[in-house]
């Protein structure tokens, strides 16, 4: 798919009250935006931080390692607080087949590292899902720094939807058929389509417009 087809590029066109930016991690999850979001807050200063929340976030959230078998930082719940972990990230053998890639031209070197990590990798480990506290806490930030915060859906998730309800963050249902049968069921062109009208008209009902264009 095109960059010009992504729905944030048409956002931007349908709503030019605003600048969009799209910032995101490849393959992680919502820990990962979160990070991204104490990391570029104070950068971009936005009025409005809108959170995609897909089908596998859940997922990706209570493991140390996906992505194709990548570690990345996580966070785990002590005492109702989250607490980061996983940093410094360890290196996986795939991490070390992508970044010394001589390793890979020679059949005896490859099974060497495999069978180093085969005993010495940091274990993959599943915990409890983080994904409301996490999301709790970016609403935290965003509203301390004057801004709000706006939950996306690809597929219904009704507990993380009570949760944004009691804490009255906005959230907006971007379902739509216009998927993908594989690929991690991203949207299609037609879906980004969709997906860009439903903000821009979900922005125009509830005057997003009158309180964050640029004028403001």
């Amino acid at each position: 798919m095109e960059q010009y087809e992504r729905f944030t590029e048409q956002l931007g066109k349908l709503s030019q009250d605003f600048d969009v930016f799209n910032l995101g991690v490849s393959g992680y999850g919502t820990d990962q935006q979160y990070l991204l979001l104490r990391k570029f807050f104070k950068h971009y200063d936005p009025d409005l931080v809108f959170l995609i929340f897909t089908h596998n976030d859940r997922e990706d959230n209570s493991l140390n390692n996906n992505n194709d078998g990548y570690y990345k930082p996580y966070f785990q719940l002590k005492g109702g607080r989250l607490l980061l972990a996983g940093v410094p990230v360890p290196k996986s053998v795939n991490y070390i087949f992508s970044e010394y890639r001589f390793l890979t031209k020679s059949y005896l070197m490859r099974a060497a590292v495999k069978l180093y990590f085969h005993f010495f990798a940091t274990p993959v480990m599943a915990f409890d899902d983080p994904t409301e506290a996490i999301v709790v806490e970016m609403n935290r930030i965003v509203e301390e720094n004057g801004a709000s915060l706006l939950v996306g859906f690809q597929s219904k998730d009704g507990q993380l939807e009570s949760v944004l309800n009691a804490n009255k963050i906005a959230h907006i249902d971007l379902r739509n058929f216009y998927m993908y049968s594989s690929h991690g069921k991203h949207w299609t062109p037609q879906g980004h389509e969709y997906v860009s009208d439903r903000i821009h008209s979900f922005f125009v009902k509830n005057k997003f417009f009158d309180l964050y264009g640029k004028d403001k």
